[in-house]
């Protein structure tokens, strides 16, 4: 398996590395790892896009080492975004790129191919739908399954805000439900997680904020 290169991508929000697979110059594969993980969750699959024809461009995520922790704390997704065109541009983009994005990092693909003047040709969504998913859907014809099911999301949920990603605050936020966990243990859930996951032009100036 080849062992992939390193790149550094300085930033006024934060300081960058990423991994890279494949010929300088041919179309990019950017790949946005989610959590828990890194750039080399992508180290088998990279190796097959760049025989393909690729450069896959694998960069750690803000706060995620030996990436930089953001001077501003700001994990906005319109940062994580900035932070991916960085990379891009870091890299030579070309007309044909593509954003890959899992999990954490899916948030801000979703968003990256939703901008009027997106520069990916393509976007591949892993394991978290774009926001508009996460709509209202109507009747819902069995509501004691949903419920259980809510119930069940819900303390799941109850263990990333506070400890699983980088830059969350020891303590719920205002403005997240509660509800009773597993022998009354208080677990949350992240109403409006997902509701920052529709860009507007202030996503794409967030990281560009001093």
């Amino acid at each position: 398996m080849p062992e992939p290169h390193w790149i550094d991508v300085p930033g006024a929000g934060a300081d960058l590395k990423a991994l890279t697979w494949g010929p300088a110059g041919a179309p990019i594969a950017l790949c946005l790892h989610g959590f828990p993980d890194t750039p080399y969750g992508w180290r088998k699959v990279a190796p097959r896009l760049a025989k393909a024809g690729w450069r896959v461009v694998a960069p750690f995520m803000r706060g995620y080492a030996p990436s930089s922790i953001p001077a501003d704390g700001c994990y906005h997704v319109g940062a994580l975004m900035h932070d991916a065109l960085r990379v891009r541009a870091a890299a030579g983009g070309t007309d044909d790129d593509v954003v890959i994005g899992h999990d954490w990092g899916a948030i801000a693909a979703t968003g990256l191919a939703a901008m009027p003047d997106s520069p990916f040709a393509r976007a591949v969504i892993m394991s978290v739908p774009p926001a508009a998913a996460f709509r209202p859907l109507g009747r819902v014809p069995d509501r004691g399954r949903l419920a259980r099911e809510l119930r069940i999301s819900c303390c799941a949920a109850g263990t990333s805000p506070t400890s699983s990603c980088p830059g969350c605050p020891s303590g719920p936020p205002r403005g997240y439900p509660r509800c009773c966990g597993a022998g009354g243990r208080r677990v949350i859930t992240p109403r409006r997680i997902c509701a920052t996951s529709t860009p507007r032009s202030a996503h794409r100036r967030a990281g560009e904020r001093r």
